[in-house]
Parts: C-alpha cells; sequence; structure tokens
C-alpha cells in the first residue's frame, strides 16, 4: 500500500498545520491504510491520477490529510494511539483511559467518522454497492 498523499497536497491544497514534515510520512501511510480498509480496498492508484475524476481524487487525499491530522493528535511521543479518558477525577489529578479494545473501537468510529463527509457520495464506502466512476 502507498501513501494517498504527499506533504506538498497536505500544505498547498488541504491546508494543513498540524502534522510537522519530518512526521507526514508515517501518519499519511497510516491513514492511506485506514482508508484502504474503509474502502475495502477499492482505491486504486488510477483514483488518484491527474486525469482521474478530479473531485474524487481531491476527495480521497482530503480524507488522508484528515486523517493523518487526527491521528497526529491521538498519538503519543512512543508511536501509539491514545485511548478515550473515560473517568476524570478533577481534585486529585486521577485520569482514567478506555481499555486497549474499547479505545481502539473508539478512535476506529473517529476514524470513520472523518471519512465519511469526504466519501460518502463515492460508493467507495460501501460494502454492497461495486463502485462505478462517472
Amino acid at each position: 500500500m502507498r501513501r494517498l498523499v504527499d506533504y506538498t497536497y497536505y500544505l498547498t491544497v488541504f491546508g494543513g498545520t498540524v502534522v510537522p514534515e519530518a512526521q507526514f510520512d508515517t501518519f499519511a501511510y497510516r491513514a492511506s491504510l485506514e482508508l484502504n480498509r474503509l474502502t475495502f480496498g477499492r482505491i486504486e492508484p488510477r483514483h488518484l491520477m491527474p486525469n482521474s475524476c478530479y473531485e474524487l481524487n481531491n476527495n480521497i487525499k482530503d480524507a488522508a490529510c484528515a486523517i493523518s491530522e487526527f491521528l497526529f493528535n491521538n498519538t503519543d511521543s512512543s508511536g501509539k494511539l491514545i485511548g478515550q479518558v473515560v473517568r476524570e477525577k478533577i481534585e486529585q489529578r486521577e485520569i482514567q483511559y478506555a481499555e486497549t479494545q474499547q479505545a481502539k473501537n473508539s478512535l476506529q468510529k473517529s476514524i470513520d467518522n472523518i471519512v465519511i463527509p469526504y466519501l460518502w457520495q463515492t460508493g467507495l464506502l460501501s460494502a454492497s454497492i461495486p463502485f462505478v466512476e462517472a
């Protein structure tokens, strides 16, 4: 699986400012894997070619940028995804994070919700309807 977006697109077209250039490739690759999962492997290199449908091309790349930012904001310094806070006690500063599977499910749902506005009309997100490029 190759990255679906590069840093130049992230800066100039998407207008991204969150992910530093030195770390962008890592997060763009992880975002590409997530998009591949959500689209059932239907994103093909032809969808990203300059002569492909411009709107579809940009929607795929924009979704990859948005996921990259989400992953960057929800990853600790060791590269692990941060779990969702499920309980917080203000006075003694007690914070409890969701269990591993619960946190993973929450993060996956968040990624799903990020992608839907970009790809909901493309057919790429449907498990039952084959994708047909206009």
